[in-house]
């Protein structure tokens, strides 16, 4: 965390001097993490993929049958960022240029479009070396959905 932000406030053209400038560190860190949280969970990421199974007993309330696996596949929670010691699961270059680009935008900066084609660049190099999942989702009878289209259900299963 205390690398991003350095970062951050050489981007956004604030002073280096950790002395001078350490009362905004908790707003510039909440800007990170958010940014880090809302990127991660508006897509797919695939080396945050992750696999798990869940055992449900015997008759379970939902499942009327011998012990059965069930298998999981999601995105894994994210590492915390709060400390300075934190690491970012994200690409550190993209949460920066991104949280510049806002914080640029919203004090009416010169440069904000400079900063947000930097963002917006930098996530098109990261996401170009991805490959597009199109394959179908199919839930029940005969139903299919496109990846698209699906809505994520909460899903609790308790031992």
């Amino acid at each position: 965390m205390a690398t991003l932000r350095t970062m951050l406030r050489a981007e956004i053209g604030q002073t280096l001097n950790t002395a001078a400038a350490t009362s905004g560190d908790p707003t510039l860190n909440q800007f990170l993490a958010s940014e880090e949280l809302w990127l991660a969970s508006s897509l797919d990421w695939p080396f945050l993929d992750d696999r798990w199974n869940v055992t449900a007993g015997p008759s379970s309330r939902y499942l009327n049958m011998p012990t059965q696996t069930i298998r999981f596949w999601g995105q894994r929670q994210l590492l915390p960022l709060v400390a300075d010691s934190d690491k970012a699961d994200l690409d550190d270059l993209l949460l920066v240029y991104t949280v510049a680009a806002e914080l640029a935008t919203r004090l009416e900066q010169k440069d904000a479009n400079v900063k947000q084609a930097k963002a917006g660049e930098r996530m098109r190099q990261l996401r170009g070396v991805y490959p597009n999942r199109d394959e179908k989702l199919i839930l029940g009878k005969n139903l299919t959905f496109q990846p698209g289209l699906r809505r994520v259900v909460p899903l609790v299963i308790v031992k």
